[in-house]
């Protein structure tokens, strides 16, 4: 070996590629890459967790606006409802109203008519009564038209002949 040494040597400019640059580029890519590789994965991920969080984001407003909507839309009808009930019930009140309208009124023309009917009835009784006591000369006044005394009126021919028989047995 010789002690001189070449140009090569003495002037590593002169020389390519310097052993630095051998060892620092290749590590430098491998950063690169690893920080690249890293980001696109990251990038990736944050995608997919802004989708799922926009997915559970949309997915919860719209059901609160479902909610809410039908909470609305369902408030008219929950009123005509009551409103209904509430017919019904005023519907209810006057009905049972008009049925005890009715039955004072139904009450009161029986009262009427039974008295009405019972007086001549009555009339009838007591002379029938005084007739059994022997009072032959009873009389009775009736003044109503109707079929039942009508009935009772066409005894007074049989009463007048019956009164007779007792006169002529007497």
């Amino acid at each position: 070996m010789s002690l001189m040494l070449k140009d090569s040597q003495l002037n590593p400019q002169k020389q390519g590629i310097s052993l630095r640059l051998l060892l620092v580029v290749p590590f430098i890519m491998q950063i690169v890459a690893a920080v690249s590789i890293t980001g696109y994965v990251s990038l990736r991920n944050g995608q997919q967790s802004v989708q799922d969080l926009t997915g559970q984001l949309r997915e919860t407003t719209t059901k609160q606006i479902s909610y809410y909507l039908q909470g609305y839309l369902s408030a008219p009808h929950q009123i005509n409802q009551i409103n209904k009930m509430e017919q019904i019930t005023a519907n209810t009140r006057t009905t049972i109203l008009l049925c005890l309208v009715a039955l004072a009124i139904a009450i009161l023309v029986g009262l009427i008519t039974s008295r009405w009917i019972a007086k001549p009835i009555q009339r009838l009784s007591q002379a029938a009564a005084a007739i059994a006591d022997g009072d032959l000369e009873t009389r009775v006044h009736i003044s109503y038209q109707l079929p039942l005394i009508k009935w009772l009126r066409s005894y007074k021919n049989p009463l007048k002949t019956w009164k007779l028989k007792l006169l002529i047995v007497r």
